[in-house]
């Protein structure tokens, strides 16, 4: 019967795999087979015997044990540790030395075979003679209708080595459900999904949600939602237990889980994925960029390296114009002969070198003091030049000033994953799963913005909505919406921008158990809504239905540049940058003044003591 069953429903299958406490089977089966003992009272040691057929690729198992209950649900639990990810068919024999045809219908009543709706137990007629005219009922479980799913099913019947009716052994019970409940598990996240239960009847509508509705329809099968709105997305611990979205789906309390879940690479290893169906962007509303100081108005004509490049030259010029001047009088001296002191100047100190190129930078012409000592020969030439050069930078720095005065300065914007970073600005969310995409990123800026992350409730968001102190994630959805949080209204958005560019960008995907016997049809249906264009209408309806518009345009419109349409009266802030030089010249001078007196006072009165 085993050759039989395997030839007709296995043949196409890359292996089958063969479980028992036998050390070897006199069955042969015309496909690639792989035999796995599982040794009487040490079922608890064979994991990685088992992991390794589940891993091997077989499409089909073959399982003849004595406790074949506790078997088949070490089975389904390490269908959670195992890479490949498949349904797979089960038949289950009558092991050999058992007379208890009990076991056999335990197994049916399993509340686990949930998600295994390919299995065939096989049941030996106690009523006949074994060992001449025995017979092998063969059973399946209902698995479809609202209720009794465990009830068993009579297929077929071998008996003297045929099988009396000929039906089909694994027949597609996932095509009509008859009611079944399909359990999603979801929280309300515009426009995702929306859920009102406390409305009668309960409202449940979304993108996502629609997807899941059409599943139900084409399956025949009865919708039913868990709504986790405390830990919303959830999470995935080692022990493939969780709690959210992902824990309701990993603990098998629901067949499928959606809610804007991206492709992550840890709940991969827990969960199945189903086919991508949205391209998403995460993006912020960072708060808008505030108008310069008016003391920095003086400052803003050059940028900081031309002010570099500025002090740099001047100096230069100072130490360039002292050395000459040595240099000058040095060589008049030899070139003259011996004359009288007074007939050659000192030259110009150090001091009056400093005076006189800072003098020509601001366009102030030379003490005559300074001009006697310090403007001598080649010196004259320098100075010349040094007047051009000077000209034309005090003419581009009247011009910025002008510029700046006209129009008004801000600080710089944050539109880049460069700018979030550089500004230190912290981003936040209601959830960690707004950045499990940044998790292990090795780049400076991606690793330092996911530092800057923040999970905060919606009330501690709400109240931080206008203090300009934190950036907001939202997402850029393909139609052109936003899914944002109700903790952003209008109000807020005021004072928010929208960043241009995206912290990062996914696709949208619903999780599912791993082995999970739905994912190859809800991915069928997720290819024909994508072909159809579908989900990107329902997108636009539902966005028009539940979000406010207003809130929309205001973000959409919130990265748009906005200048000042009319001049503005001159007023004190346009002008404090001259009163701060103003005020910092009159108390360097006072400092000075009082400290040259100082000096000579103290000069005095050692000459007096001496």
């Amino acid at each position: 019967m085993t050759e039989e069953i395997a030839s007709r429903y296995f043949s196409n299958h890359q292996c089958v795999a063969v479980f028992g406490d036998m050390v070897y089977s006199r069955v042969k089966l015309n496909v690639p087979t792989m035999w796995v003992r599982i040794p009487l009272g040490k079922e608890d040691n064979t994991d990685h015997s088992i992991l390794k057929a589940l891993d091997a690729s077989c499409e089909a198992f073959i399982i003849q044990l004595a406790e074949p209950e506790t078997f088949i649900r070490k089975l389904l639990k390490l269908y959670k540790k195992a890479t490949q990810r498949r349904n797979r068919k089960v038949l289950l024999l009558p092991e050999a030395a058992s007379k208890d045809a009990q076991s056999s219908d335990n197994v049916l009543k399993m509340k686990e075979l949930t998600f295994l709706p390919d299995l065939v137990v096989a049941k030996l007629n106690t009523s006949s003679d074994r060992e001449v005219n025995f017979t092998i009922q063969l059973f399946t479980h209902k698995y479809v209708g609202k209720e009794d799913s465990e009830k068993p099913v009579l297929l077929d019947v071998w008996s003297q080595g045929k099988f009396l009716s000929g039906r089909n052994l694994f027949p597609d019970k996932l095509s009509n459900l008859m009611g079944k409940p399909l359990k999603y598990a979801t929280f309300t996240y515009p426009p995702y999904a929306i859920t009102q239960e406390e409305d009668f009847p309960p409202l449940y509508d979304g993108t996502e949600v629609r997807i899941a509705l059409e599943f139900s329809k084409m399956c025949n099968g009865t919708s039913e939602f868990i709504v986790d709105s405390v830990n919303e997305f959830g999470e995935v611990w080692e022990n493939d237990t969780g709690n959210g979205i992902l824990g309701n789906v990993v603990e098998d309390r629901a067949y499928f889980g959606f809610g804007s879940l991206d492709l992550w690479l840890y709940e991969y290893q827990h969960l199945d994925l189903s086919y991508p169906y949205i391209r998403t962007a995460v993006t912020c509303l960072a708060p808008q960029p505030s108008r310069l100081p008016g003391w920095m108005t003086v400052i803003l004509p050059f940028s900081l390296e031309m002010w570099w490049c500025l002090s740099l030259f001047t100096v230069l010029a100072i130490v360039t114009h002292y050395l000459i001047d040595r240099a000058s009088i040095a060589i008049l001296k030899v070139s003259t002969g011996p004359i009288e002191e007074q007939d050659l100047a000192k030259g110009a100190s150090f001091g009056e070198s400093t005076l006189l190129i800072v003098g020509l930078l601001l366009l102030q012409t030379p003490d005559d003091d300074i001009r006697h000592t310090g403007v001598r020969g080649p010196n004259r030439h320098m100075v010349n030049w040094l007047h051009v050069m000077f000209m034309l930078v005090t003419a581009s720095y009247a011009g910025g000033l002008a510029s700046v005065l006209t129009l008004p300065r801000y600080w710089p914007p944050i539109d880049t994953m460069a700018d979030l970073a550089a500004s230190n600005m912290p981003w936040a969310a209601t959830h960690e799963a707004w950045a499990y995409i940044l998790r292990g990123a090795t780049d400076y800026v991606t690793s330092h913005v996911y530092q800057q992350f923040h999970v905060y409730k919606k009330e501690e968001l709400r109240r931080r909505s206008t203090s300009r102190d934190l950036a907001f994630a939202i997402e850029r959805l393909p139609a052109g919406h936003y899914a944002i949080g109700d903790f952003i209204s209008e109000e807020s958005v005021s004072s928010l921008r929208i960043m241009t560019e995206d912290v990062y960008w996914a696709h949208v995907t619903s999780y599912s158990r791993k082995g999970s016997p739905f994912i190859e049809s809800y991915n069928r249906l997720i290819h024909r809504l994508i072909d159809s264009g579908l989900i990107r209408a329902w997108e636009g309806q539902v966005v028009r239905k539940f979000l406010p518009d207003r809130v929309q345009r205001a973000v959409r419109q919130s990265g748009d540049t906005v200048t000042e349409a009319e001049p503005t009266i001159l007023e004190i802030q346009h002008v404090q940058g001259a009163y701060f030089i103003l005020f910092f010249g009159l108390s360097a001078s006072l400092i000075g003044f009082f400290g040259e007196i100082g000096v000579s006072h103290y000069r005095k009165k050692g000459k007096e003591h001496n």
